[in-house]
């Protein structure tokens, strides 16, 4: 597990939803970004969020990339 997983699992544990919240499935933990900006500053979520932007953005391009390949291969492979 990553560490961006981890301190975000570790911060969502600490998170309690409120059992005397009525509606469905207790209004989905009210506001869940609500509820993590009381654990986390402002500049901890910045932070995260530029860190995942990165992982996203290498994902995509790994992603891309393979898939290029991919059909690189199929389109050589098929022209012999």
């Amino acid at each position: 597990m990553s560490t961006v997983a981890r301190l975000l699992m570790s911060k969502i544990m600490c998170l309690k939803v409120n059992t005397n919240i009525p509606g469905k499935a207790r209004k989905k933990w009210v506001n869940f970004r609500q509820a993590l900006n009381s654990v986390l500053a402002a500049e901890e979520i910045e932070d995260l969020g530029a860190r995942l932007d990165r992982y996203q953005t290498a994902i995509n391009t790994t992603l891309l990339s393979t898939l290029r390949y991919g059909h690189a291969r199929r389109s050589l492979a098929a022209s012999n």
